[in-house]
């Protein structure tokens, strides 16, 4: 923003801008000339800010670019990535955070680690009537895996009779063997080997 006015077009009618002489599509350089504002005489009168408006330094030479404030207040060519800093919610960072986020990570596998481990996963028990297609009951659903009961975040890890054998097999592959069976006691063992 090159005032605190901006963007002025907001201060004036569209038919007050035409009937100026400009277009809404005109942009700064466009109501310059020889370094003085070409405004129309009657809107001086009507909007007293324009008169004490500095009048910016345009250089013929460099094309007009978009700034993005920072979440500090700076101005910075804008980004996605520069959006995303100002725009996020801001938390203190968990201690598992490297568990699904570290340097080689795979962000499909990280993004559904990190649900699991916020057990935010559309499970079935988190289903809602409005979810699924019509006419289709909810009670009926059944785990995917054991076809015994619907899905959930406790059965899918360890509850499930095909889920635990999976991870039996897994804990005994990685050294895990002491670990219980629960998604936090996997997740507190894992916390000081992913910050290694």
């Amino acid at each position: 923003m090159w005032c605190h006015l901006s963007p002025i077009r907001d201060m004036l009618t569209a038919r007050g801008i035409v009937r100026a002489g400009l277009s809404l599509s005109d942009s700064v350089c466009d109501v310059i000339d020889n370094g003085t504002w070409r405004w129309h005489a009657d809107w001086f009168s009507r909007y007293p800010d324009l008169v004490n408006l500095p009048v910016p330094n345009l250089l013929d030479d460099t094309d007009d670019g978009l700034l993005w404030r920072d979440f500090d207040g700076k101005l910075r060519p804008i980004s996605v990535a520069g959006a995303w800093e100002s725009l996020r919610s801001r938390a203190d960072q968990v201690v598992w955070f490297h568990i699904p986020w570290f340097p080689h990570c795979i962000p499909r596998h990280a993004i559904h680690l990190w649900l699991v481990i916020k057990q935010k996963l559309k499970t079935q028990d988190r289903l809602r009537e409005s979810d699924v297609v019509p006419n289709v009951d909810l009670h009926l659903l059944r785990c995917s895996l054991c076809e015994v009961v619907p899905d959930s975040h406790p059965h899918l890890f360890f509850e499930c009779q095909f889920s635990m054998q999976v991870w039996l097999q897994i804990r005994a592959l990685s050294g895990m063997d002491a670990v219980p069976p629960s998604l936090e006691d996997v997740i507190t063992f894992l916390i000081p080997i992913s910050k290694g």
